[in-house]
């Protein structure tokens, strides 16, 4: 029935026709839109400002100001927090694109389904094409472990005349920080691979998508996206 098979027509005919014996879990269809959330934040009334664009998304930060009451003195504050929020690109952006909403919907799921682990940046709020999520403020590990042009190529570490012992390292990682920062990122992934009720998958694990709390490099890395 409907609720039970968790198949897509659109997406899932090459893989039913070839035979293919997984199953995608039924929890996989759900979808929890908080669009009311999305609405109270005005993007346009407070400090935005534009970070970056990947593939899919344009990515910024915002201010976000709301009351909150104190139950003892029935006193209203008003707070201001700081908030991620991406949104579609705009080559994306069409009404008939159904499958950028399937992606959205995808991504603001899984993070719902992994709100309960601190290895994994929370979602606040979903909607349409948007989501609001926790603002890492210390940035990507790849900005602090590859911070000058990139990667040594396979190619280098094939040449006769290349020195890997004494090769330069580019970072102020030391060997124990290093062990640390393998052993999140392991246990960040673990948090998809044995959820309880059903294997997920990142899909795009790169050292972009793990995000320091702070500048001081102090607090556990999470994983983005």
């Amino acid at each position: 029935d409907y609720f039970r098979n968790s198949y897509m027509a659109y997406e899932d005919d090459a893989y039913l026709n070839g035979g293919g014996i997984c199953r995608r879990v039924s929890w996989y269809r759900d979808q929890y839109p908080t669009c009311n959330k999305v609405h109270e934040v005005d993007p346009m009334g407070g400090d935005i400002t534009y970070i970056a664009s990947g593939g899919f998304n344009d990515v910024f930060t915002l201010s976000h100001t709301y009351p909150q009451n104190t139950a003892s003195t029935s006193i209203t504050t008003m707070m201001n927090d700081s908030l991620i929020g991406k949104q579609i690109l705009y080559k994306y952006n069409s009404k008939d694109n159904y499958d950028c909403y399937e992606d959205v919907r995808k991504d603001a799921l899984f993070f719902e389904r992994l709100t309960f682990s601190p290895r994994v940046v929370d979602i606040y709020a979903y909607c349409g094409l948007v989501t609001y999520s926790e603002k890492m403020n210390g940035g990507d590990l790849e900005d602090l472990a590859v911070p000058t042009s990139g990667y040594k190529s396979e190619e280098n570490f094939e040449e006769e005349d290349f020195d890997l012992e004494n090769a330069a390292h580019h970072n102020d990682f030391a060997p124990a920080e290093k062990l640390i920062l393998a052993k999140e990122m392991a246990e960040a992934l673990s948090e998809l691979h044995g959820y309880e009720y059903g294997v997920m998958f990142h899909g795009d694990v790169q050292l972009t998508q793990f995000l320091y709390p702070d500048k001081e490099r102090k607090g556990r890395i999470k994983l983005n996206d």
